[in-house]
């Protein structure tokens, strides 16, 4: 696993310090050429900040009986949160992302930044292997003992063997799933464990219309750590 993570991270390290030693050695003679290369070197700096901030909210889910915070958190307003971070990526794809039916007073206990490191995670998935023009349907409501959260895309979907695999760490799937994308294969699997955290469950499927489904469910106001 080491040993794959440590590819992950050289990968776009190595990708960022060529394109600085080209800004500092002239090759981009041209404010296009300038932009191209900061914009790129951006690009591998924020792949980087995702790839650490993957690799430590993990080693910090491998703790089961590690306690949460225990704030009364709205979780539509963390999906809300995770939609407005998200916009970016889509908006560059033209992918529209619909939140039409987030119910009110869907409380729950538990650690914020964690939950909406789980839901950036899985609607980051979405984005990524959502073609452009597609749209991510996501939805949050209630019964009487849990809040229920769906995540819809019109991408491919998942494979038989991706539903078996997806939520083992470091997998990834087919083509669109590779090391391109930013992402060490872990997004998935910590988001699973956060949820189950929280004393819910996460699980993946093929919508009836095509594109990938994720489910996941969270105790009403229980803290399961």
């Amino acid at each position: 696993m080491m040993a794959a993570v440590a590819h992950d991270l050289r990968t776009p390290l190595f990708a960022l310090r060529g394109y600085l030693d080209g800004l500092e050695q002239g090759i981009a003679d041209s404010p296009e050429k300038r932009a191209k290369y900061l914009a790129v070197c951006k690009e591998k700096s924020a792949q980087l900040d995702r790839l650490v901030e993957d690799l430590f909210t993990f080693a910090k889910t491998e703790y089961p009986e590690m306690k949460l915070s225990e704030t009364i958190i709205d979780l539509n307003l963390v999906l809300k949160n995770s939609i407005e971070s998200l916009s970016p990526q889509a908006e560059q794809k033209d992918i529209s992302i619909i939140a039409d039916h987030l119910t009110n007073d869907c409380n729950i206990k538990g650690d914020s930044h964690l939950l909406e490191r789980a839901m950036n995670n899985l609607i980051d998935n979405a984005v990524r292997h959502t073609p452009r023009h597609g749209e991510i349907i996501i939805e949050c409501n209630r019964d009487e003992t849990c809040v229920i959260f769906t995540i819809q895309d019109t991408g491919e979907g998942f494979s038989a063997e991706d539903l078996q695999k997806v939520f083992d760490p470091l997998y990834r799937g087919e083509a669109s799933r590779n090391r391109s994308t930013g992402g060490a294969g872990l997004g998935l699997t910590i988001s699973q464990r956060i949820i189950r955290q929280h004393g819910g469950e996460l699980v993946v499927g093929n919508h009836s219309e095509g594109g990938a489904l994720l489910r996941g469910w969270i105790p009403i106001l229980v803290l399961n750590a």
